[in-house]
C-alpha cells in the first residue's frame, strides 16, 4: 500500500534519528531501508548509474550471490557463481510465477529484485542501462568485530575477519565446532541429560544452532535468555529435524545440556570478548556507586566519531493504589526516580558501549561516502550502494573502521573519564591495520 501511494514520486527521502548510542533509525514504519525483505526490495536508488567497468560488474553479480545466500565464498567465487547461472537466472526475471527457484534464496524478494535488473543488463549492455540496486556489504558479526577491535582480540579478530583471511572465517562455525569438543568431553550424572548429551553428539552441533547465541554475545545475552534461543530458533523450527520430540520439557532440556557446552566454548573463541563484557559491567556499578547525588545519574562517553553517548536507567518506585472498582481492585502505579538504577546499569553498559562504537562507524563512514560523492543506503551493519561505487565503499568501510581504533582509544577515555574504573583487561596482538587488507571484514 505504501508503495503504491508513492511510486510516482520521483525521490523518496527518509528522516533519521539517532538515540542515546548514536544509532540511527529512519522515522518511518513499513516501508524503509532498515525494513523487511519486502519493503527492502522495493526502494532502489532515484538515480542510477552504468554497469560498465570490471570492478562494478563484479560487485553487481556478487550482490546477486549475496542476497541468494552465496556469501561466504570467495569475492571471485559469488561472482563466478553468477556466472555460471545466467541462463537460470535471467529466467527467473522473465517469468517469476512459472520460474520460482528464486522463493529458496535467503534473502528472495530482494534477490528477484535484483534479477529483474540482472536480466536487464544481460538484455541491454550499452551505455543506456543504469543499475538502481543498492550493493550491500555486512559485517562479519559486527559486535564482535567491534569488541575484539577495541581488546586486540587476535583469536576474536581472525574468527570475525579483521585479519586477511584467504577464505572467510566463520565464528559461529568456531563455537559449534569448539563446543563439539567440550560436549564430547562431558559425563553427565542425570540419564535423560546424559541422552540429550548423546542425541546431539549424533545429530550434530551446527553453526545455525549456536548464532544467535554468539551474534548477541557483545550485547549482553544471558545463559538463560542463549537457552531459550535454542528452544525458539532451532528446536521448534519447522525445517530442523531433530531427536527431541515435541515436549517442551525434553525440548528445554535439550538446550540447557547443549548449553554447558556452547557457553563456555563462546569464551573460547570470544576470549577478550568475555573479558571486556564483564569488565565493562563491574564498571558500571563502580561509577554508579560513585556518582555525586546532586548531579544528573547518567553513564556518558564520547564515541570517535563525537557522539555524545549515555545511558540512563532509573529506579522505580511503586504506589498501590486501593480503589472500590469490582471487588475492590488494587492498582499498582509504578513511577521513576532521580536515582541511578545500579543493576540496569550493570547489564546495560556492555551492549550499549559496543552498539555506540558500531554507530560511530557508521557515522564516520557515512560522511567519508559523502565526501566522495556516494548514495548510501545503510543498516547499522550492513552498508550499500551502486555497483559503479562499490569498490571505493569497500575501501571506505575498512579505512574509517582503522581510523576508528588507531586513531582512537574509546577505554582508555572512558577510565579518563571515569577514575574509579578497575584496570581494564590487557589488549590482545591484533594488528589493527589487517583490516585494510580483509577482503571479508564487511561484504
Amino acid at each position: 500500500r505504501q508503495a503504491e501511494m508513492f511510486r510516482h514520486y520521483p525521490n523518496l527521502y527518509f528522516v533519521y534519528f539517532a538515540d542515546s548510542r548514536g544509532r540511527l533509525y529512519p522515522m518511518t514504519y513499513g516501508l524503509n531501508p532498515q525494513g523487511s525483505d519486502l519493503g527492502k526490495s522495493l526502494l532502489h536508488f532515484a538515480e542510477g548509474k552504468p554497469v560498465d567497468t570490471p570492478e562494478a560488474i563484479r560487485w553487481f553479480h556478487v550482490q546477486g550471490a549475496n542476497k541468494w545466500g552465496f556469501d561466504k565464498a570467495t569475492l571471485a567465487e559469488r561472482h563466478a557463481w553468477v556466472v555460471a547461472r545466467q541462463e537460470e537466472l535471467c529466467s527467473y526475471a522473465a517469468d517469476p510465477v512459472a520460474h520460482r527457484g528464486w522463493v529458496d534464496a535467503s534473502a528472495p524478494l530482494q534477490f528477484l529484485a535484483w534479477c529483474l535488473e540482472y536480466k536487464r543488463w544481460c538484455d541491454d549492455k550499452d551505455a543506456s542501462f543504469v543499475s538502481r540496486i543498492p550493493v550491500s556489504m555486512d559485517g562479519s558479526c559486527n559486535g564482535l568485530q567491534n569488541l575484539s577491535a577495541l581488546f586486540r582480540d587476535e583469536i576474536g579478530g581472525q574468527a570475525t575477519n579483521l585479519t586477511a583471511n584467504t577464505t572467510m572465517d566463520d565464528i559461529y562455525r568456531r563455537v559449534a565446532e569448539a563446543a563439539t569438543v567440550r560436549l564430547a568431553a562431558m559425563v553427565l550424572d542425570d540419564p535423560a541429560a546424559e541422552q540429550a548429551r548423546a542425541h546431539w553428539l549424533s545429530h550434530g552441533i551446527s553453526r545455525k544452532v549456536v548464532k544467535r547465541s554468539v551474534m548477541t554475545t557483545p550485547y549482553g545475552v544471558t545463559l538463560m535468555t542463549a537457552t531459550d534461543y535454542v528452544v525458539l530458533d532451532y528446536l521448534n523450527s519447522e525445517e530442523v529435524s531433530h531427536p527431541f520430540g515435541t515436549d517442551r520439557k525434553d525440548l528445554k532440556l535439550a538446550a540447557r545440556v547443549l548449553m554447558k557446552a556452547v557457553w563456555p566454548a563462546i569464551g573460547d573463541v570470544v576470549v577478550k570478548g568475555r573479558e571486556a563484557m564483564d569488565w565493562l559491567k563491574k564498571g558500571a556499578r563502580k561509577i554508579v556507586a560513585g556518582m555525586d547525588p546532586n548531579v544528573d545519574q547518567i553513564i556518558r562517553w564520547d564515541t570517535p566519531s563525537g557522539f555524545p553517548a549515555s545511558q540512563a536507567y532509573f529506579e522505580e518506585e511503586v504506589h498501590r493504589i486501593n480503589t472500590r472498582l469490582h471487588g475492590p481492585v488494587k492498582i499498582r502505579v509504578f513511577s521513576e526516580t532521580d536515582v541511578a538504577d545500579a543493576g540496569s546499569h550493570a547489564s546495560g553498559l556492555a551492549p550499549n558501549f559496543v552498539h555506540s562504537m558500531d554507530a560511530s562507524h557508521l557515522h564516520m563512514t557515512t560522511a567519508a561516502a559523502a565526501d566522495h560523492g556516494l548514495a548510501l543506503a545503510m543498516i547499522h551493519d550492513d552498508y550499500g550502494t551502486h555497483a559503479a561505487d562499490s569498490q571505493l565503499l569497500f575501501e571506505t568501510i575498512r579505512r574509517q573502521f582503522v581510523a576508528m581504533y588507531d586513531m582512537n582509544d574509546p577505554i582508555e577515555e572512558l577510565c579518563k573519564r571515569y577514575k574509579c574504573l578497575p584496570p581494564p583487561p590487557t589488549k590482545g596482538t591484533l594488528d589493527i591495520l589487517g583490516v585494510l587488507k580483509s577482503d571479508f571484514f564487511f561484504s
